[in-house]
């Protein structure tokens, strides 16, 4: 696996030894830059990164056919619409069988980063300094009392009494609201 500017310098030593040359396009960019590759991906043409380790990607020599055919279908006159139509969903050897190269590709001749092997999530606690943390002083909110009323399944009406205004009826009001329900469940109009 190759971090993205390594994927760059790979497709272009690549084309280099296929003897693929710049053609007379000008609305084609020829070499694969990291910055042109994260556009091939967001716009779908290239597969997202095969690994990530913290915020580094990693790349395959499936992405690496992906640039390939996407430089050579773009050479040939393709628009990039057109050949997200045709590389979507082909496998590594269908890739490489479009561009008439045999697998496994050559490797690059870049220096790579070795991927780390993930750690088991218990080991990152192991890990962790033994340390006294302090009692969390939190203020704890004062407990609501709440009152509900189901006038009908599926419908829940909470009531928080503690902030009700003084005087409020909330015996009659919830008679009411009892009322007015069972009054639209039956198809009345009154409001």
């Amino acid at each position: 696996m190759v971090r993205l500017e390594e994927l760059a310098q790979w497709g272009q030593q690549l084309m280099d030894r296929l003897g693929w040359h710049e053609g007379d396009s000008k609305r084609v960019t020829w070499t694969p830059t990291p910055r042109l590759l994260r556009y091939y991906t967001t716009l779908g043409l290239l597969d997202r990164a095969a690994h990530f380790q913290g915020r580094t990607a990693f790349y395959t020599g499936k992405h690496l056919l992906q640039v390939l055919a996407i430089k050579h279908l773009q050479l040939a006159g393709s628009k990039l619409e057109d050949i997200q139509r045709l590389l979507l969903g082909k496998s590594e050897q269908s890739l490489a069988e479009m561009l008439g190269l045999s697998l496994p590709l050559p490797d690059p001749q870049v220096p790579s980063q070795e991927v780390a092997p993930l750690k088991r999530r218990s080991d990152f606690w192991e890990e962790l300094p033994e340390r006294a943390l302090p009692a969390p002083t939190l203020p704890v909110a004062p407990r609501r009392h709440l009152q509900s009323l189901e006038p009908l399944s599926g419908l829940q009406v909470l009531i928080d009494s503690d902030r009700l205004p003084d005087g409020f009826k909330l015996e009659e009001f919830l008679q009411k609201m009892s009322d007015l329900v069972r009054e639209m469940n039956e198809g009345g109009s009154k409001p």
